[in-house]
């Protein structure tokens, strides 16, 4: 019985990530002004790709 339900819960989930992945491409192929007014975020609003340089706190180690 256990199996089954977590069958089922990864269907689930699966079935919930395909949805949210056609609804995300179907926002981004409207017209940016769509876009702007239904307040969907802009490309250069998300985080940026490459990540920052790690802060020097520490001397090296010689």
């Amino acid at each position: 019985m256990f199996g089954i339900l977590s069958i089922v819960r990864y269907a689930r989930r699966v079935h919930a990530n395909s949805e949210r992945a056609r609804m995300e491409k179907f926002f981004l192929d409207l017209p940016v002004e769509l876009q702007k007014d239904i307040g969907w975020p802009q490309l250069t609003e998300k985080a940026p790709t490459v990540p920052s340089p790690p802060a020097q706190c520490c001397s090296p180690v010689k």
